[in-house]
């Protein structure tokens, strides 16, 4: 992910044993998780709603390969939109549907496409801002990285042909890295007509 480094207050999703206070030198930084690893401040089941905070509490969270594990991904992102500012951001990262890595892990939930992200948005109260398609995620040599600088302009210029056709010929795509914001727009949800109306 790209991280823009500022005076904000953070919440990081599913942390892990990751110290995120070094990715945001500059910012106050929550992190949450299942387990209580030592650099986790907050344990909790992101199954389990509502989440610990306040509402128009953060500027940003972030969830790093954690969506594709929560039950519910649509109580996760009405949870996030809750919990964020209305000038807030959430950065989210996942398995691309036509990756390996979607299914080889038998813990996740569900597989997601770029659509999946502006229909998200749009019903739930975010605008997509970034988008973006890495043909190999976490690229950890030269020859990796030379991949990527190849490929990812190519399968970045159309969502649709990419996903619709060459994902499959390119062997699957790593992951989607994605940005939205908190949308002014007000939502909700009439069950009856299983619909959502946008006010």
């Amino acid at each position: 992910m790209v991280i823009k480094i500022g005076k904000r207050n953070i919440l990081v999703l599913g942390s892990g044993n990751k110290n995120y206070r070094k990715t945001f030198p500059k910012d106050k930084v929550t992190t949450l998780d299942i387990i209580k690893h030592p650099n986790v401040d907050i344990v909790h089941n992101l199954n389990k709603t509502p989440y610990p905070f306040k509402k128009g509490e953060f500027d940003l969270v972030v969830m790093d390969y954690i969506l594709e594990h929560v039950n519910d991904k649509i109580n996760c992102i009405k949870e996030i939109r809750r919990i964020l500012k209305k000038t807030g951001l959430v950065k989210i990262r996942v398995p691309h549907y036509s990756s390996v890595n979607a299914f080889s892990d038998p813990e996740h939930k569900q597989f997601f496409a770029t659509k999946t992200f502006y229909q998200l948005g749009s019903r739930y109260g975010f605008d997509v801002k970034k988008m973006k398609l890495n043909y190999i995620s976490h690229p950890n040599n030269f020859f990796l990285k030379v991949i990527n600088v190849i490929v990812n302009p190519f399968i970045n210029l159309n969502f649709w042909f990419t996903e619709r056709l060459i994902c499959y010929y390119l062997g699957g795509i790593s992951e989607i890295e994605c940005e939205m914001a908190v949308s002014e727009r007000a939502y909700s949800y009439e069950p009856e007509k299983s619909r959502w109306n946008l006010k």
